[in-house]
């Protein structure tokens, strides 16, 4: 995730995947997760989050 995103010219501030329930860091790859990611692009911070 985070390759991808430097990439593609964006600045993390954090790329993390968390438990989807929870937000809690992932103890088994067992649990549904989310990928929850902030960046800047330029001056513009984006924030977004997935299913993973």
């Amino acid at each position: 995730m985070r390759s991808i995103l430097l990439a593609n010219q964006v600045e993390i501030d954090y790329a993390v995947a968390r438990d989807s329930h929870t937000l809690l860091p992932i103890e088994s790859m067992a649990i549904l997760a989310r990928a929850l990611v902030a960046g800047r692009v330029g001056p513009v911070r984006l924030i977004d989050n997935a299913a993973v």
